[in-house]
This record gives C-alpha cells, structure tokens and sequence, in this order.
C-alpha cells in the first residue's frame, strides 16, 4: 500500500495534459448503460397524464420537492431536459430558481461507468457521495492504454478573489486517512462558484485497481496547512466516492482504449510539409511550448479543407488548404494557420490557449480562449477565442479564431475541414 500511495502522491502537472482529452475533445458516447435504462425506464406521456390527472397535475408539480424538480429537469448529460413531456418541471425549475448545476440523475448515482470515449482516450467515473457533481476521473489515453490519469475535482461557492491563483500550488489532503499534499491544476468558473481541479498523478490500470479498487470507498479531505489555508477557498473540502464496480469498469475501458486505438491513421511530418514550411512549424511549435515551465508536445494533427479567411487588421491574405493542431502536456494547444504574404514568403500564425479553459456550447463544439498568437517566431500577448468543431464526425467541420493583440492589431482565420480524420503526425525531433 505505501509503495502506491507513494505513486499516487507523487504530483505533477503530467495529468493536466490529458484533461486536453476532456475539454477540447468530443465525448459524444454515453455508458450504454445509461441507453439502456431510458429504454426501460421511458417516462410515461406527461401529456397524457395530465389529461388523465386533469389540472391537479400541474398542482403536484408544484408541490414536488427540489430534488425531485432537479431530477426530472435534468437530462442524463446533465443539460436541461429537451423532452417536452418533462418541460413543466425545467419550467418550475426555473420558477423557483433552482440552477440544478451538476445534478447527477438517482439512477447514475454511485456508480462508475464510462463516461466518454473518443478518437484520443477513455474517461471512467463516478460521482461524489458529498457533493455529486465533483466526480473522481480515471483517463486511459490512446497508445498508453495500460496507464491511467487520476484527478477530481473540489466546488466551491466562496468565489476567494485569488482562487485562479491556486493553479500549481500543492494543498494538504488526506487521502483514505493518510496526510500529504496534492497538485492543483487549474479552476474553473461553474454555476455561482468554481471547480478547482486536483492531480492524482498517474499509474498502471492494475495499481489503480489494487490501490483504490480493493476498499469500498476513497475518501479524500483537503485540510489548512503553513502555505495554504484550504478553509479559505473552499467550503466543502470533503468527498467519497463508492469503488463497487470500478475494477470491472477499468477492465471494460481498458479493452475499447486498446481496439479503438489500433486502427489510428499515422503519417510521417514529411508527407505533409515542405522541407522550409516543416522547419517554420518545428520553431512555432517549440516556441508554444516554451514558457518558464518548457511544455512537452504529446499530438500533432493536420486538417485538410478550405480556409476562407485569413486577415491581419484589414490586409487579406492567401491561405493554404491545411492547418495544424497541437496539444502538450501543460494543457496548451495550438492552431497553427499557413498564409502566404507573397509569391515566397510563408507566414505561420498560431492561435495559442489552454484547453482547460475551453466552453463547450454543444456537444459538437468548443470555445478555446486564446491568451497569445506566435507571428513570424514572435509571441504576441493579447486575447481572442477560437471556436471549432468535431472534425471526427464525419462532416465538415469550422474552425474559427480571432484574437486581438495588446496594441490593437486583429488577426483572423477561418477554415472549414474536408470532412475527413485529421492526420496524425509524428511528432518533429531536433
């Protein structure tokens, strides 16, 4: 046990790269358990029992306890629910103020199930005991399925001025009675509050399992220390999390990681870039890395469409018919366009941001805040957003970015993919 506590308590910012594979990707698949009991568990028309109740119904409504309005409300993703059989409860929901932020439906409750997988890894979670929407995350990442990343997460509706400035700090916690420190990753503004995210590192599938699998819950408090007084940040710094089937989910997810990821397309860097186009992306992708804390490259993608637009204040510029995406173990990632200023000079601007700050407006697109652009090898500080789509769904997919740099300079690029799977490529060397 001490051998893998002592793997677990070894924190580093490695897991905030996979959160990469949370917020910028599309978890478009839910546990198919969960398919399963809408199918067995269809609602009765509310329409229909309404005009078998008459008007008392909307009476019962009423009288309906917030947990119960909650529950009906919100749908299995944890959206308002879309049923118009169920619409009087997201109306009475609404009457009464209730966000119904981070409800978990009763019959998702305490169970771990997998809750998303895509082109890029397999997430596995279960809800809280204590606060249900702070869920304890295991990702297996494809071409490393034997490993998992560990994290959950703590909300808190203190809003402390300087919560954001946790990020990279180390909090005292107990995990299952044992004292030590965890890393914090980054927070996020959520319902009236912000979830603050917290590393568990990261280990083999069968460590986890014979570390965390082998009790009947993790529990995981968070307590004041000399450097940071938790109490400050958080008024709920306490959570359990039931491990009854987390062995058998592992397993299952280990297995779809494992024959999803043996059919991923890879393309040599050659194939895709002209001997000076591949040195110019080399140096823009090792300068969006570099930082105090060098960041490490862990994906490349090509995407092949149209780009339609591609301006710097009011100059128009040709554009090529393919862009770049990065993404690195800090959680930044890049959007690498290719415009040609004239017959021979090629000019890669980059739109730069943390993934872990993306919104997620549906469950086919992201909101990428951008904090810096890399121009001609140069970074430029100022802010801007990009909004793109699911370029795995078999459609054409946008991919819109505009950023406006601190002395008033715009820059904007949009471009619509082929339709096709990007093009994973090998990671430059040297």
């Amino acid at each position: 046990m001490k051998d893998s506590l002592r793997m677990f308590g070894k924190m580093s910012l490695r897991v905030a790269a996979f959160l990469v594979l949370i917020f910028p990707v599309y978890f478009l698949t839910l546990p198919a358990e969960t398919e399963v009991y809408r199918q067995n568990h269809k609602p009765v028309s509310m329409t229909q029992t309404k005009q078998e109740i008459g008007p008392d119904f909307v009476v019962r409504v009423n009288a309906s306890s917030d947990e119960t309005i909650c529950d009906k409300a919100i749908d299995d993703t944890g959206n308002w629910t879309q049923d118009p059989d169920l619409a009087l409860f997201k109306t009475e929901a609404n009457k009464r103020g209730l966000s119904c932020a981070g409800w978990i439906p009763k019959h998702l409750r305490g169970k771990w199930g997998i809750e998303s997988v895509d082109e890029e890894a397999v997430v596995v979670s279960v809800n809280g005991e204590v606060v249900a929407q702070d869920k304890f995350r295991i990702v297996l990442k494809k071409g490393s399925c034997d490993d998992g990343y560990v994290f959950t997460t703590f909300y808190s509706a203190k809003n402390h001025p300087q919560i954001n400035e946790l990020e990279k700090k180390r909090i005292g916690a107990r995990l299952m009675g044992v004292e030590g420190e965890l890393l914090v990753l980054f927070s996020k503004p959520f319902s009236f509050g912000h979830t603050v995210f917290v590393s568990m590192n990261s280990g083999s599938i069968e460590s986890i399992k014979g570390f965390f699998g082998q009790r009947d819950s993790i529990s995981l408090d968070l307590f004041d220390t000399d450097t940071l007084k938790a109490s400050d940040y958080f008024d709920s710094k306490a959570n359990k999390w039931n491990t009854a089937n987390l062995a058998a989910t592992l397993d299952k997810a280990h297995k779809i990681c494992n024959l999803s990821g043996q059919g991923a397309e890879k393309v040599d860097q050659t194939k895709v870039a002209e001997p000076n186009e591949k040195n110019l992306l080399k140096k823009a992708i090792n300068l969006n890395g570099s930082g105090p804390s060098p960041a490490k490259l862990t994906g490349v993608m090509s995407l092949k469409g149209d780009c339609t637009i591609s301006r710097i204040s009011q100059t128009q510029t040709s554009c090529r018919d393919r862009i770049i995406h990065t993404s690195y173990d800090t959680s930044r990632i890049g959007f690498y366009f290719l415009s040609d200023t004239d017959q021979q000079d090629l000019l890669i601007v980059a739109y730069s941001g943390l993934a872990i700050a993306s919104q997620k407006p549906s469950s086919d697109a992201r909101i990428q805040p951008i904090d810096m652009l890399i121009v001609s090898g140069e970074i430029i500080k100022g802010s801007g957003e990009c909004y793109f789509e699911n370029p795995y769904g078999g459609n054409k997919a946008r991919i819109e970015c505009d950023f406006q740099s601190d002395k008033g300079i715009r820059y904007s690029n949009y471009f619509m993919t082929d339709g096709q799977k990007p093009d994973i490529v090998g990671l430059p060397t040297g």
